[in-house]
């Protein structure tokens, strides 16, 4: 139940993170040594490409913002310098996120607030833009029973 609520809370941290960004033109770089199967994976896993409005772009930042600073005040100092430490060393935030101890509490308050964020955002949404973000957690929820 601990690993079900942690990994809740990091798939939301990262749905929060870049679940609906503004669209921008970014090519990944890949490594030639990757196996064709891997970089097929990744590929899967891409968060979509949804187009937003200016005005979609500025109440998704204002939502993220708020959940950061709500993130913020769960956690304890030594944690916000856990993440910064890990960060600074190159580690991906939701990476250093999921090292965290938290306290049940703690999850408790971040699910809360993660969810309600994820909430907000969706709520921005239009309904072709649901859909494209429906159809992409269907494609995680498929890779992940496969790789089971």
């Amino acid at each position: 139940m601990k690993l079900k609520n942690l990994s809740l809370i990091v798939t939301a941290a990262a749905a929060l993170s870049f679940t609906v960004m503004p669209q921008r033109s970014v090519q990944a770089e890949s490594a030639p040594k990757v196996p064709l199967q891997l970089a097929q994976a990744n590929q899967q896993l891409q968060p979509p490409r949804i187009q937003l409005s200016q005005q979609q772009q500025q109440k998704i930042a204002q939502i993220r913002a708020n959940a950061r600073n709500s993130i913020e005040k769960v956690l304890t100092q030594k944690q916000r310098d856990q993440i910064k430490t890990a960060m600074q060393s190159g580690q991906p935030p939701q990476q250093a996120f999921a090292a965290l101890d938290f306290t049940p509490q703690q999850k408790t308050q971040l699910q809360q607030i993660l969810v309600s964020s994820q909430q907000q955002m969706e709520a921005v949404l239009t309904p072709q833009q649901k859909k494209q973000l429906d159809q992409y957690r269907e494609n995680v929820r498929r890779q992940q029973q496969q790789q089971r």
